[in-house]
């Protein structure tokens, strides 16, 4: 091997190359090496004896040295395993309780202290799992929305993480981002705008239905309801990642990913819990995925304001819904031209082994301002389906036809154009446009299908997404997002051997992934996001004294509501 040679695979031309001249290994030492001694005496050899015309050199990072250790508890453990243990206690307790005594009481007898304990019935809460009521408004489509949405941003992520780990043919990293058949996997985190668009779809559709009965909501006690939901299971993930999850396993990358994820956790756990973290402190961003539940969140408090006026004074409420839309394409479009950034977050190998330490995630994949389309086709759809179902309008055959043709072709142009940009020189307008577009022409493919769902258009569609099988996939969602990061991190960090990846391996991984992940949401759900959700049904309807409010079509109030199952997202993974 020549210079000249060394030195063409040592720099790669492209982002997408992969430099070949970077071996990782390891080597086992006595506990009293330290890696900066490691490090010099690595390097002497190599002067002492390198080969004519080649020169190594050696790195030893202190985070990707680690000591076999003890398990040694500070308080913080000791604090999450007492939480763990309550929950266990009480749910055992309230499972027993419920099995063998309130089963027998019958419901309208049953008081305010028996529905309380029952609540934390893992009984029960299994069979809420798996229950299912037709939706008053015809929205059952969205559990197999949902839940396909959810298994492929799931399959991203394992993707992603396989494509940013350790690997023997690194040239499958750098083709694979040149096919435009892996355009699914390449625009994976365009999924988690259908989360976006079917939670604001959900929002005003429902929002606008309680306003025609009620004439008035009060906005508090849904955005109280709504973090109520939300918060418990995600502050117990988040404790998992600051306390327990670094300890449960080792390997030579874990300290480089899950002890870098222990530290940013502990340092921004605060923004994760104010849901402001794609603001604050990004640069240390706690749980890869979390971004989305904050821009969803933001989204939420702020859709009443259109919302409301939609319901009150419809041509303002219109107005205002379409200044909002067309703002939200056009601040993408200056961002992006602006800061000369990427159209989407590109899935070069060695940009995404850390995602949150990625400029482009942090200073416009995670912005709410970035995310605004979505969310308004979202409201718009759910304004234009309550008009049509409140004045009983029929859609004229050729409409359907017409909107299939245009929701196909957004669609797929969306998702599957983006190797374009793998393929070409950088073009700030090109991105700039792209930036701004392609979300909504996913979305609009998407919202095509709920319309024609919803309006009893979509025939053997319908029966497919309305499948009984989605509904307990589509519930888990919210918390298959918050565990798929543990799945994720614990597999690359405890790998011990490169892998020959080739879609067939990739596959097969991923879906080891997805049945993980739901394994954990089972878990999860039933001992720390459905007891809560249960018990804050009892409580508001008794300080309330309201009739049952009618369940939505993930089988929780309007109240209590989320739309946030994510990815991120993803996602809701995202991360998503």
């Amino acid at each position: 091997m020549n210079d000249s040679a060394w030195n063409i695979l040592k720099v790669p031309t492209t982002r997408r190359g992969y430099r070949k001249d970077v071996i990782r290994w390891s080597i086992c030492v006595p506990a009293a090496c330290s890696s900066t001694e490691v490090e010099e005496f690595l390097n002497y050899a190599a002067l002492t004896s390198s080969i004519k015309g080649l020169q190594l050199s050696f790195e030893i990072p202190t985070n990707m040295c680690q000591v076999k250790r003890d398990l040694v508890l500070d308080e913080k453990d000791i604090f999450l395993g007492v939480v763990f243990l309550g929950f266990f206690v009480v749910i055992g307790f309230a499972t027993a309780y419920d099995v063998m005594v309130a089963r027998k009481i019958d419901d309208s007898s049953k008081g305010l202290k028996t529905k309380v304990l029952v609540s934390f019935s893992a009984y029960t809460n299994m069979m809420k799992l798996y229950a299912y009521t037709p939706s008053q408004y015809n929205l059952d489509s969205i559990f197999g929305i949902k839940a396909i949405t959810m298994i492929l941003i799931l399959m991203g992520h394992a993707a992603a993480f396989l494509i940013g780990g350790p690997s023997m043919n690194s040239n499958y990293k750098e083709e694979a981002v040149l096919k435009v058949e892996n355009g699914i996997l390449l625009n994976n985190p365009l999924l988690v705008d259908t989360f976006l668009m079917v939670g604001a779809f959900l929002l005003c559709r429902l929002l606008l239905a309680e306003l025609d009965k009620r004439k008035f909501i009060n906005p508090l006690i849904v955005y109280v309801a709504r973090i109520v939901r939300l918060t418990p299971a995600y502050a117990i993930v988040i404790g998992i990642y600051c306390t327990w999850f670094y300890k449960m396993d080792s390997g030579p990358l874990w300290e480089a990913r899950v002890g870098l994820e222990r530290e940013r956790c502990l340092n921004s756990w605060w923004t994760n819990l104010l849901y402001i973290n794609n603001y604050v402190n990004n640069d240390q961003l706690c749980m890869f995925q979390s971004w989305y539940l904050a821009v969803d969140t933001q989204f939420f408090f702020l859709a009443p304001l259109i919302i409301y006026p939609l319901w009150k004074w419809p041509i303002y409420g219109e107005i205002s819904l379409f200044v909002a839309t067309v703002v939200s394409v056009i601040v993408p479009f200056a961002v992006t031209y602006v800061g000369q950034l990427d159209p989407v977050l590109m899935m070069y190998s060695s940009e995404i082994v850390d995602l949150s330490s990625n400029p482009m995630y942090k200073s416009a994949y995670i912005k709410t301002h970035m995310r605004g389309m979505s969310y308004m086709i979202g409201l718009l759809l759910g304004y234009v389906i309550h008009r049509i179902q409140t004045s009983g309008m029929k859609i004229p055959k050729t409409v359907i036809w017409c909107g299939w043709i245009v929701a196909a072709v957004s669609s797929v142009s969306a998702m599957f154009t983006v190797s374009v940009f793998y393929n070409k020189p950088y073009d700030a307008f090109e991105s700039a446009t792209y930036a701004s577009l392609h979300r909504v022409g996913w979305c609009i493919g998407i919202a095509w299908v709920i319309f024609v769902c919803v309006t009893g258009n979509a025939g053997k569609l319908n029966n497919f997404l309305t499948a009984r099988g989605w509904v307990p996939i589509s519930r888990l969602s919210y918390c298959a997002y918050l565990v798929n990061g543990l799945v994720e991190l614990n597999t690359i960090g405890t790998l011990r051997h490169t892998r020959y990846l080739t879609n067939l391996d990739i596959a097969k991984e991923t879906m080891s992934h997805i049945v993980l992940t739901y394994g954990l949401a089972l878990f999860f759900s039933t001992v720390f996001e459905a007891p809560i959700l249960s018990l804050e049904s009892v409580l508001l309807k008794k300080a309330t004294n309201t009739q049952k409010k009618k369940e939505t079509t993930d089988g929780s109030t309007l109240s209590v509501e989320s739309h946030s199952s994510a990815e991120t997202t993803t996602t809701n993974s995202n991360g998503a």
